[in-house]
C-alpha cells in the first residue's frame, strides 16, 4: 500500500512491477463455503475470465475457536495452492452471520478470532499470494463498533508480529455491511495498522446508487 494506492512490488514477476494493482474477481457458487471451494475448476473458471482474485470463506458459520484454523488449513489451503498455480490471489474472508457482536461481548470469542488470524498469518508467513479480510460486513451499534474497531486494530498488530518481513495486505470494512456511506464515520482519522498495509473495502447494495458510491 503506497498512499491511497495498492501497487505491485518492485520485484514482481507475474504482474508488471511497481504499478497500481487492479484486482478483479468473479462470483462462483462453490467458493461460498468450505470445503466446496477446494476445486481446480473454480480457479480455471476465474482465470478464463481474466480475473486475478478469488475470495475463500475461511470461517463457516459457527462458534469459532482453534478448530476452525485446522479446518481451514486442511481444506482451504488446497484452494490457495490451486489459485497460486493459476496466478490468482486468494482473499481469506472470515465470515459469520451474527454481525460480530460476540467479538465485543464475549472475550473468549474475541480471543478465538484473534488466534485464528495469528495462526493463519504464521502459516502464510512469507506467501505474497494471500490477502486477509478480517471480518465480512460487521453490523453493530455505534458504541459497539468503536470497541470492535479497537479490537480489529489489536488483531492487526498481532498479525504483524506473526508475519515475517513481508507484510500481507489486510482488508477491513466499515460498520453497517461495509456500505460506502458509513466508511468515513467508521474509519476517519483512525489508523489500525502500524505497517500501513491495510485497505478499506466497501460493499454497496440498496442504500447506494453508483453516483452516491462515487461521492462517498
Amino acid at each position: 500500500v503506497v498512499g491511497k494506492e495498492i501497487r505491485t512490488s518492485p520485484g514482481a514477476v507475474y504482474y508488471p512491477a511497481d504499478r497500481v494493482f487492479l484486482g478483479m474477481g468473479v462470483a462462483h457458487p462453490r467458493t461460498s463455503q468450505l470445503p466446496h471451494g477446494s476445486d481446480a475448476a473454480v480457479a480455471r473458471f476465474v482465470r478464463e475470465r481474466h480475473c486475478n482474485i478469488l475470495r475463500i470463506t475461511t470461517h463457516p458459520p459457527g462458534e469459532g475457536g482453534p478448530a476452525d484454523v485446522d479446518k481451514f488449513i486442511a481444506f482451504g489451503d488446497e484452494q490457495v495452492r490451486i489459485c497460486k498455480a493459476h496466478r490468482i490471489y486468494s482473499i481469506l474472508d472470515w465470515y459469520h452471520r451474527s454481525g460480530y457482536r460476540s467479538l465485543v461481548e464475549d472475550e473468549k470469542q474475541f480471543r478465538a478470532w484473534k488466534d485464528f488470524w495469528v495462526r493463519v498469518a504464521g502459516f502464510y508467513r512469507d506467501d505474497p499470494w494471500v490477502i486477509f479480510e478480517l471480518l465480512n460486513e460487521p453490523v453493530l451499534d455505534g458504541e459497539e463498533w468503536l470497541k470492535l474497531r479497537g479490537r480489529i486494530a489489536d488483531c492487526i498488530r498481532a498479525i504483524r508480529k506473526a508475519e515475517g518481513p513481508r507484510k500481507h495486505l489486510v482488508l477491513v470494512g466499515g460498520n453497517r455491511w461495509c456500505n460506502s456511506s458509513h466508511i468515513n464515520e467508521s474509519w476517519d482519522g483512525f489508523h489500525p495498522d502500524p505497517a500501513r498495509m491495510t485497505a478499506i473495502v466497501f460493499h454497496d447494495y440498496s442504500e447506494s446508487t453508483p453516483d452516491r458510491t462515487a461521492q462517498n
